[in-house]
């Protein structure tokens, strides 16, 4: 989490850890989008995820804490530095709020969102470091 932070802290660093990280994400695309916005309901939407909310998501896919067909096996294959670099690559797209909503909740939904939820994910949805960015949030 040190060279993360490091990363993260210094432009030139997160800059070149960016690019790195967009030349790996070629396989996550498929999946993910190249951009960090999955086309696939059922498939996690990683653009503007806090870094390192991604990072340990990775490191719990490597070590069998979380499981997932594709994401176990790929977490193991990836290099620490790959797996910062894919972080820090994804945390910094913009997110794209889903469609296909039910505008007809969203006053209830918002109410419920506010007592139950922003305590962890935040006032606007955006997360932090151990909480995801939900997916409807913008940007």
């Amino acid at each position: 989490m040190s060279q993360l932070n490091a990363i993260m802290a210094d432009d030139a660093k997160r800059q070149a850890s960016y690019e790195a990280g967009h030349e790996r994400i070629r396989f996550c695309g498929y999946c993910h989008g190249e951009d960090g916005n999955s086309k696939r309901e059922y498939i996690p939407n990683l653009a503007a995820q806090h870094p390192l909310y991604l990072f340990n998501q990775f490191e719990k896919f490597r070590d069998g804490t979380r499981e997932d067909y594709v994401m176990s096996k790929l977490a193991k294959t990836l290099s620490l530095e790959e797996r910062i670099n894919i972080a820090v690559y994804y945390s910094q797209q913009t997110a794209k709020p889903r469609t296909g909503g039910d505008p007809t909740k969203v006053d209830a939904g918002g109410k419920l969102f506010a007592m139950r939820c922003a305590g962890c994910h935040g006032e606007n949805a955006q997360g932090f470091r151990d909480m995801p960015r939900l997916g409807w949030a913008a940007g």
